[in-house]
C-alpha cells in the first residue's frame, strides 16, 4: 500500500505510534489523510496557498495533540474539527475588526428565493463546477455556507464559532445560497 499503513497492524498502534513523535508514523498518518483534510483546509480558505497554510497548522496542532483523542468518534473527524478550528481561528484573525454586524434584509437579500428550488438546481450540478462557486463566494459567506450547509451545524454553533450572532448567520447563509444561485445562472448552469 502506498500510504505505508501496512506497516501498523491498526490504527490504534499508528496513533500510539504519533503520540511516541514516530517520524514514520506521522508520515503514513499525513499521507494517509492530508488529501482529505486539505480538501476541508481549503472550503475554507480564500485560496490554495492559504489553505496549504492552515493544513500545516493543523498537522502540527494534530501532532502535539495526538495524546489528547479519546477515540470516542473517528480520527479522521477528530482531525477535520482541529483543521476547521484552525481555519476559523485565522480567519478571526485576519479580521482587523472584528465586528458582529447585523445584515438588513431590506438591502440585495431582501427578495424571497426558493429554497427548495435552490436545492433540486443544485442537485443537477457536477461537484467541481459547485466547489469553485463556492470558493468564490466572499469570505464571510463562503465560511458560514460551509458550516451550515456542510459541516451541517446549526446558527448558535456557527454564531458561537464565529462571535457573531445567530441572525448574522442566517443572512449570511442567505447571501451565499442567493450569490452561489446568480453565479451558477450567469453561466447558465441554472436556469432563471
Amino acid at each position: 500500500m502506498k500510504d505505508g499503513s501496512l506497516l501498523y497492524n491498526t490504527e490504534d498502534e499508528l496513533i500510539e505510534k504519533c503520540i511516541k513523535r514516530d517520524s514514520n508514523a506521522q508520515k503514513v498518518l499525513y499521507t494517509k489523510f492530508s488529501a482529505k483534510l486539505f480538501a476541508v483546509s481549503y472550503r475554507y480558505s480564500s485560496n490554495r496557498e492559504d489553505a496549504k497554510d492552515v493544513l500545516q497548522e493543523s498537522f502540527i496542532k494534530i501532532f502535539d495533540n495526538i495524546k489528547a483523542y479519546k477515540k470516542t468518534g473517528s480520527l479522521e473527524g477528530w482531525m477535520k474539527k482541529i483543521v476547521v478550528n484552525t481555519a476559523l481561528s485565522k480567519y478571526k484573525k485576519s479580521k482587523k475588526n472584528p465586528v458582529d454586524y447585523i445584515d438588513h434584509l431590506n438591502d440585495s437579500v431582501g427578495e424571497a428565493i426558493d429554497e427548495e428550488q435552490i436545492e433540486n438546481d443544485l442537485l443537477n450540478i457536477d461537484e467541481q463546477t459547485i466547489m469553485t462557486h463556492i470558493q468564490n463566494l466572499p469570505e464571510e459567506y463562503r465560511i458560514v455556507f460551509n458550516m451550515a450547509c456542510v459541516e451541517e451545524l446549526p446558527h448558535k454553533e456557527i454564531a458561537a464559532l464565529l462571535s457573531i450572532t445567530e441572525e448574522t448567520s442566517r443572512i449570511r447563509l442567505l447571501r451565499a445560497r442567493k450569490k452561489l444561485v446568480q453565479s451558477l445562472t450567469s453561466i447558465n448552469v441554472i436556469n432563471r
